[in-house]
């Protein structure tokens, strides 16, 4: 998907050891530095099958879950406006990525908050990840995460959606739906949700359906 930074659009591609593209909206023209080559722990990450990142305008940072060597987590990149792009090297163990908790899967889906920048991953474990960027200084892994969920079918494939200008994210599986709200400190189950709602396999996404205001009221499979 587009990664909007200012008049700059960035790309990655998903299922692949990508570099990261920019394109200047005036001019049509490829960005001074790019394409720019990523190498992360002495190898190059391998993004997931999902087109999924962060794009952080405040501090000119990109996000994107990746896999480096069998570890899954996220990769950073600088991306500045005046410059060529680097890792991010402040409040990260490891140059430019950071990896996830909780013996974490090969990531598989997943989604972008803007608003609380954040960045959410599925592995094949049935867990979802999260990526808390609000502090650009010193990104971290986000409280009560992973969260996990039981899938009652045999496709275990877990998606993520966050619903716009709510505090909810909802948890599809092939043959079964769940909601989480992520104001508080950890996670919990939505509120009027009593357990997963058994849905017809889709091999989609959870489709937000958004009032005048823009807000989420519902979703559609």
């Amino acid at each position: 998907e587009p990664l909007i930074l200012g008049r700059r659009v960035f790309n990655l591609w998903h299922h692949t050891a990508p570099s990261l593209q920019c394109i200047e909206m005036q001019s049509g023209k490829t960005c001074a530095g790019y394409p720019y080559v990523i190498k992360v722990k002495g190898g190059t990450p391998l993004t997931s099958n999902a087109p999924i990142a962060l794009a952080d305008s405040s501090a000119q940072r990109i996000y994107y879950p990746a896999t480096v060597g069998g570890v899954s987590g996220f990769v950073c990149v600088r991306t500045p406006a005046q410059g060529l792009p680097s890792l991010c090297s402040d409040g990260l163990p490891v140059t430019g990525f950071l990896e996830a908790s909780g013996s974490a899967g090969k990531f598989g889906w997943g989604s972008a908050d803007i608003a609380r920048a954040r960045l959410y991953a599925t592995d094949d474990n049935e867990k979802l990840h999260c990526l808390d960027a609000w502090d650009s200084s010193k990104p971290r892994l986000c409280n009560g995460f992973p969260y996990s969920i039981v899938a009652h079918c045999g496709n275990r494939r877990l998606r993520a959606t966050v619903m716009p200008r709510t505090p909810r994210i909802v948890l599809l599986t092939a043959c079964g739906a769940d909601c989480i709200e992520v104001s508080g400190i950890t996670p919990v189950r939505c509120e009027g949700w009593t357990g997963t709602i058994k849905v017809s396999p889709s091999g989609g996404e959870a489709i937000p359906i958004l009032n005048a205001d823009g807000v989420a009221v519902t979703f559609c499979i």
